[in-house]
């Protein structure tokens, strides 16, 4: 997530209901308040990484979130890039509690190479297009 005004930029902030905790069950969230973001409006911004209990919780924040203008910045919101903690692939334990890297396997996620990354200017709007069907695949298997 990148545009979150510098007031609101603290865990116990984006973890409130008032925020992103009115989505789900936030389990982990880092913010980078390194890497200064100037808005087009409203003045500086920083990105920050949430990690919700489910891919839905996921999914709805994303959904309702992005493009939404909080505090003079638009907040754009999508899924996650992966990469591997270099612990993980070197076989070894990562003992960083904050690492925001993978640390196991996972077949379901999507596939971005650094190049699509770089030259897709459509690559928020295929992260919406993931959400919406991530969504409605979980709603039909929910009881």
């Amino acid at each position: 997530m990148i545009g979150i005004a510098p007031e609101i930029a603290s865990e116990e902030k984006l973890k409130s209901v008032e925020f992103f905790g009115q989505y789900g069950n936030l389990q982990k969230v880092v913010v980078n308040t390194k890497d200064v973001y100037n808005a087009t409006r409203g003045g500086p911004s920083y990105s920050a990484y949430l990690t919700f209990h489910s891919a839905r919780e996921s999914a709805i924040a994303i959904l309702s979130v992005d493009q939404f203008v909080l505090n003079d910045r638009m907040i754009r919101a999508s899924f996650g890039t992966s990469k591997f903690c270099q612990f993980f692939l070197n076989n070894q334990k990562c003992n960083n509690k904050d690492c925001l890297y993978l640390h196991e396997l996972r077949a379901d996620l999507e596939a971005y190479t650094k190049e699509d990354m770089q030259n897709n200017k459509f690559i928020f709007l295929e992260q919406q297009k993931i959400a919406i069907k991530l969504s409605k695949a979980l709603d039909l298997t929910k009881d």
